[in-house]
């Protein structure tokens, strides 16, 4: 794996929508809005050294943050660190079937 070397800006205030949440939908459909989450590095991910998981108070992983904002978490939480955040949003789909959707903050 090539590990991208570039400082990035870190990520300022603002909400994410969480990657896949499609997995693990009984988990996020009991969320409540302003419910605690983490968001914690997670360097030895196979896939991406900038994977950033989201779990739940209980620890429960709700899915990751986007890669295309992971390496600006990382940036803001440090290598191996860990943020608090909070639920902004848990959206249900307007038709049967559709996916629950997950929207958060880090504090």
């Amino acid at each position: 794996m090539t590990v991208d070397t570039a400082p990035a800006r870190p990520l300022p205030a603002a909400t994410i929508a969480v990657a896949g949440v499609s997995f693990r939908q009984p988990l996020v459909a009991r969320l409540a809005v302003d419910a605690p989450i983490t968001v914690t590095h997670d360097p030895d991910n196979p896939h991406d050294d900038h994977a950033c998981e989201v779990r739940d108070q209980a620890g429960q992983l709700l899915g990751f943050v986007p890669k295309s904002l992971n390496r600006r978490v990382v940036a803001r939480i440090g290598h191996a660190g860990t943020a608090a955040g909070t639920v902004v949003d848990v959206l249900n789909g307007t038709r049967p079937g559709d996916t629950v959707g997950l929207r958060i903050r880090l504090t």
